[in-house]
């Protein structure tokens, strides 16, 4: 089969188009015909090296679609001919973490696409309980993105900052992957949307979302002040942060008493510094995101197929054209998601 390798970390020219075996699935595992990947933020950090937990040489991608080709032993959820979609992470089941429902943060969970190969590829093999099954009406493109980005979008607004009608949710990064689709869930929990772009050609897109307030904010600039003149000096109750360390000192500053601020994305790994008194002052909350679990994929799976979220694709690229998506999405060309399809 066709699949993008990825045999040593660097630029986006190190993915290259190779002929490779097709995978057999083990127990429990099935054999999924990719029609559509995800290309998300995190394929690029593993790409550059950032992750050095990833064994190479490495097929990326965790953000898949397609229709299950064949089952390994013991499988008994799915059968051959299901359209699937898969989570980021796979996990154990029987750790602590398992057990208490935090399956994301599992002792021995394995990342598809960075610690197994993934779906830049025209077939991978994956567990039966990283998958789900994609109702009628929603496209493999649509459903690709379902997991790693809507996925842990529903969980920062619905779970994490549990939203409520009338507070006032301010987004970063707002014309991204994240971004749009964090504003969707935002709105529909009943939130006032302030969204913040540093590209001052998606404000009309963003605001076409139907985004309340739509600021510009070049790189590195402090948009706190505009947050709070349109909050009444307030601040906003929750923070939906899809940039990282790059925004979080305007999204602290931002920041109501009592606030609520969620990580959803970190684009550069970089630290940064603050006040730890000012947390205590301001009695906020911090806290981070990861992928769904199966049970919180097939809620965000239901959500698109009534029409409750719309999947936002930027552009669906072929499969030989990775390398390309990945400058694109470092050079934040694209509004909304990219896709890769394999032909």
């Amino acid at each position: 089969m066709k699949a993008i390798r990825l045999r040593e970390f660097g630029g986006a020219e190190k993915l290259l188009l190779e002929e490779v075996e097709t995978p057999k699935p083990g127990e429990g595992e099935v054999l999924v015909h990719i029609r559509a990947c995800g290309v998300c933020y995190l394929d690029v950090i593993v790409r550059s090296g950032m992750r050095s937990r990833a064994r190479l040489p490495l097929t990326l991608g965790h953000e898949i679609a397609g229709v299950v080709a064949q089952k390994g032993n013991g499988v008994r959820s799915l059968a051959i001919g299901d359209r699937v979609a898969s989570t980021y992470r796979i996990a154990c089941g029987y750790c602590r973490y398992c057990r208490g429902g935090q399956g994301a943060i599992c002792d021995n969970r394995q990342g598809i696409g960075e610690h197994r190969d993934g779906g830049y590829a025209k077939y991978a093999a994956l567990p039966e309980t990283a998958l789900s099954r994609i109702p009628d009406g929603v496209s493999f493109e649509q459903a690709s993105i379902c997991g790693c980005v809507i996925g842990a979008v529903y969980r920062a607004v619905v779970a994490t900052a549990a939203v409520r009608p009338g507070e006032t949710v301010l987004i970063t990064g707002a014309g991204g992957g994240v971004g749009v689709h964090a504003l969707q869930l935002s709105q529909l929990a009943g939130g006032r949307t302030i969204a913040v772009t540093s590209s001052s050609q998606k404000m009309e897109k963003i605001r076409r979302l139907g985004a309340d307030e739509v600021l510009f904010s070049p790189a590195g600039s402090d948009f706190s002040p505009h947050v709070k003149r349109l909050t009444s000096g307030r601040g906003a109750e929750v923070v939906i942060e899809a940039v990282g360390s790059a925004t979080f000192p305007a999204s602290f500053k931002s920041l109501a008493k009592a606030g609520r601020l969620v990580f959803v994305g970190e684009v550069s790994g970089q630290p940064v510094a603050f006040n730890p008194a000012l947390m205590i002052y301001k009695e906020t909350v911090f806290t981070g995101v990861q992928s769904p679990n199966a049970e919180e994929l097939t809620r965000v799976l239901e959500l698109v197929a009534a029409g409750r979220i719309r999947p936002l694709i930027g552009e669906v690229l072929p499969l030989a054209d990775a390398a390309r998506a990945h400058q694109m999405l470092a050079e934040r060309s694209s509004f909304g998601r990219l896709v890769l399809r394999a032909e």
